[in-house]
């Protein structure tokens, strides 16, 4: 057993989910960073992240923001690029919701028709855009030069697995285990002079767009309350990320708990709406 491995058992054995009873019907797992820049062999560099440099962290979080589950990338083992990482992960990280009908969402990047399978099978419902040259995608959708904005194509398998394109200003693939293609909305875009108007989408784009931000939610909350003190050694950064979620925990410990149980928030006559219902 490497040091990571220790390391990762040790922090989910003080993560807040065990201390929270009920798991929210909504998560979404995505990729996070925490900042460093001392010497370590999975230190990595991802330039399209505002932080650019640091450990490459696969996160899990719920509607409120809390990561529920994590997993470090330690980078390539024995100099071997790893097959299907994307899937991979989301199977790691989603083996508590096994059975219960969670919704889950996750990027292009891990998404395939036959992780969509796999976690139907198991109980899972799961959305995320998509990329065109995965396998088993379909390849009669209608080309793009013939869709207008607002337009969409889509195929369903004989397992309910649904493949859709929708066009915006470019065309975005989807798969999902549990969407019905043909229901419609409207999502606001802003038009090239600033305006604003009312493009007709699937529902599942716009369930898509509601729901996966909340690895972004949790980073936001993260900058606001991390402690951040210098240190050479490798792991004081990620510990530090672990007692993130304690301090917002903390700092809402009712009504987290009422969230997480389906009740009347502390000092509110609302009720909170069950996901379960």
């Amino acid at each position: 057993m490497t040091i990571m491995t220790s390391f990762t058992k040790f922090a989910h054995s003080l993560m807040p989910y065990q201390i929270l009873i009920k798991i929210h019907l909504y998560q979404a797992i995505d990729e996070s960073m925490i900042r460093f820049k001392g010497r370590s062999s999975i230190r990595q560099y991802m330039p399209m992240k505002p932080i650019k440099r640091g450990y490459k962290v696969w996160v899990r979080s719920d509607e409120t923001g809390f990561m529920s589950q994590f997993q470090i990338y330690t980078g390539k083992v024995s100099n071997l690029t790893e097959k299907s990482l994307g899937a991979r992960v989301i199977k790691d990280l989603s083996r508590e919701l096994v059975g219960n009908k969670h919704k889950l969402y996750y990027d292009n990047f891990c998404n395939s028709v036959k992780l969509q399978n796999s976690l139907l099978l198991e109980g899972i419902y799961a959305c995320g855009t998509a990329r065109k040259n995965r396998k088993n995608m379909p390849n009669d959708l209608r080309d793009d030069k013939h869709l207008k904005r607002g337009e969409s194509d889509y195929r369903v398998s004989t397992g309910g697995i649904v493949a859709l394109k929708w066009m915006d200003r470019k065309s975005v693939l989807f798969i999902s285990n549990f969407h019905d293609p043909a229901n419609l909305e409207t999502a606001s875009r802003r038009k090239k002079d600033g305006s604003k108007e009312d493009v007709e989408c699937p529902s599942l784009v716009n369930d898509y767009n509601r729901h996966m931000g909340y690895v972004d939610k949790f980073d936001m909350l993260k900058s606001l309350y991390e402690i951040d003190r210098k240190s050479r050694k490798w792991w004081h950064r990620i510990f530090w990320m672990l007692i993130c979620p304690f301090t917002l925990l903390l700092l809402d410990v009712p009504n987290a708990v009422a969230a997480r149980n389906h009740i009347e928030p502390y000092g509110s006559a609302q009720h909170v709406t069950s996901d379960y219902a």
